[in-house]
């Protein structure tokens, strides 16, 4: 369970730091 949730921290913090990228690119562009 343990290796799980830490695969599912890890694709939720990279889907986080995509969305940031991706709202903050045409904003700053």
């Amino acid at each position: 369970m343990s290796g799980v949730l830490k695969r599912t921290a890890v694709k939720l913090s990279k889907v986080c730091s995509d969305l940031r990228l991706l709202a903050s690119g045409p904003r700053a562009g």
